[in-house]
């Protein structure tokens, strides 16, 4: 009995052994399962940072955009008719006080109540004659970065090349005045002098135009979370407008006489300048949607408001001469009025006279749609 006791004494120290061997391995193998794990979730979880430190953003986007024409502003004429020693001394019959006092010359002679008169290009040179094309594509790229979940700063360029038009009441009262030259000067030489009046206008319209935007604005997001993010955004910046603009001219020319001719010519050049740049505010909305964490689409609407640098400009330049083979010069006298080789078209040169000067703001409203990449 001692013996066996012993014995069974003897057998509870390896049973204790491997009791403690077998609780060393499964917390041996729950460590390394922990590390393993832990290895295969390093990764993932570093992309997840790497995501979450994503705070900048790159985007291009097209555009379809909505024009706005400005009609406000100021509009004055340069004077274009005198008296000398009681005759007429004029730069244009077509426009301003020459055309007023050449119709006056007109009314005051026998019959002149009814005669031809011209027809004044005075208004449409007093307003805005031209209009930007209303809808037209337009391209953009777009640099943001995120300040925190809500907040954000951005930079846009937008560029379109919307068309420059001449109005149509522009239009309509240029050929008015084009076509009342004709009647009113041939009425004026009278049938005995063998007159000989033209009348005609050239215009550049549409010309070509180009309008970019360049803005700097904070973005707000109406939600902190969500692969859907609506926003909204407002700044400013500057209106970059280049291109040509339209115009037009307007030449009457006469001759009256035999053998011994007096010629006349009458050029006015209506043109317009627009100043670069303009100042500029933004306001708008959208929403972005993550596609992934690193790229996304973008619906956006947004509109620029910004100043109206319309700048209206006429030239005029008179002239006169004779084509003569040795024949004593003809004459035609009516009241003031003079025609002659030193009459009636003997006054200075215009160049550049600003006749309307723009006032108030102009939009262009942009629906884009576009993509972007976080990095």
């Amino acid at each position: 009995m001692p013996n066996e006791s012993r014995a069974t004494a003897g057998h509870i120290p390896g049973a204790s052994c491997l009791l403690i061997l077998i609780l060393f391995a499964i917390a041996g193998s729950a460590r390394l399962a922990a590390q393993s794990q832990a290895a295969d979730e390093q990764p993932a979880k570093a992309a997840q940072e790497k995501d979450a430190g994503s705070r900048w953003e790159v985007e291009v986007h097209g555009a379809f955009a909505f024009n706005s024409s400005q009609t406000a502003g100021t509009g004055a004429l340069p004077i274009t008719g005198d008296t000398l020693s009681g005759q007429l001394s004029l730069i244009s019959f077509y426009f301003g006080s020459g055309a007023q006092q050449f119709n006056q010359a007109i009314a005051a002679l026998p019959g002149g109540a009814t005669a031809p008169k011209i027809v004044p290009l005075d208004a449409g040179l007093q307003s805005a004659g031209i209009e930007r094309q209303a809808q037209t594509p337009a391209l953009g790229v777009r640099v943001a970065r995120s300040i925190n979940a809500r907040f954000g700063w951005e930079v846009t360029v937008d560029a379109s090349r919307p068309d420059l038009t001449l109005t149509g009441a522009t239009l309509s009262r240029i050929e008015a005045t084009r076509a009342s030259f004709v009647p009113t000067i041939q009425g004026v030489l009278g049938s005995s002098s063998s007159p000989a009046v033209t009348s005609t206008v050239t215009t550049t319209s549409p010309a070509k135009s180009s309008l970019a935007f360049a803005t700097g604005a904070l973005t707000v997001n109406l939600r902190e979370s969500g692969r859907a993010m609506p926003y909204v955004v407002g700044g400013g910046g500057m209106a970059v407008i280049g291109g040509d603009a339209p115009g037009a001219t307007l030449v009457g020319t006469y001759r009256f006489g035999a053998t011994t001719a007096v010629l006349g010519s009458d050029s006015v050049a209506l043109r317009y300048s627009l100043h670069s740049p303009a100042a500029t505010g933004v306001a708008g909305g959208g929403v972005k949607y993550a596609v992934s964490p690193r790229w996304g689409l973008r619906v956006d609407g947004r509109v620029y408001i910004y100043e109206n640098t319309l700048t209206g400009l006429v030239d005029a330049t008179p002239g006169t001469g004779i084509s003569t083979t040795g024949d004593p010069l003809p004459i035609v006298r009516a009241g003031t009025l003079q025609f002659s080789a030193t009459a009636p078209l003997t006054g200075g040169h215009i160049t550049g006279a600003t006749v309307f000067k723009g006032a108030g703001l102009q939009t262009q409203i942009n629906v884009s749609a576009g993509i972007f990449w976080r990095f």
